[in-house]
């Protein structure tokens, strides 16, 4: 399994003062890793998608929460953060649009 995902809620908006970075994770893991970490986290027994913004509101979703960033498969051979400076981001969309007016 190869999973991305993006953190944050100013989504587009690259001008966000309060927000000026990316934040990308990608994760991978075999099947077995996976039903593993299911397995270990209760994941069946929380029901539903996993989404921080629910989780970190209730003490169910806290200790779920806790559980998944300190399990061993959570870990440099699994996990990889990325950051992108938005700043960047907006010359690169910049650059982007014109190339394709040329």
């Amino acid at each position: 399994m190869l999973y991305f995902d993006e953190a944050g809620y100013t989504g587009p908006d690259l001008t966000n003062k309060e927000q000026p970075y990316f934040a990308l994770a990608s994760i991978r893991m075999t099947d077995d890793e996976v039903a593993c970490m299911k397995k270990d986290i209760g994941y069946c027994e929380w029901g539903k998608e996993l989404h921080f913004k629910g989780m970190y509101t209730n003490p169910h979703g806290r200790a779920m929460l806790d559980k998944i960033f300190n399990h061993p498969l959570m870990d440099d051979n699994h996990v990889l953060p990325s950051f992108a400076y938005k700043r960047y981001c907006i010359y690169a969309n910049i650059v982007n649009i014109l190339k394709f007016r040329i």
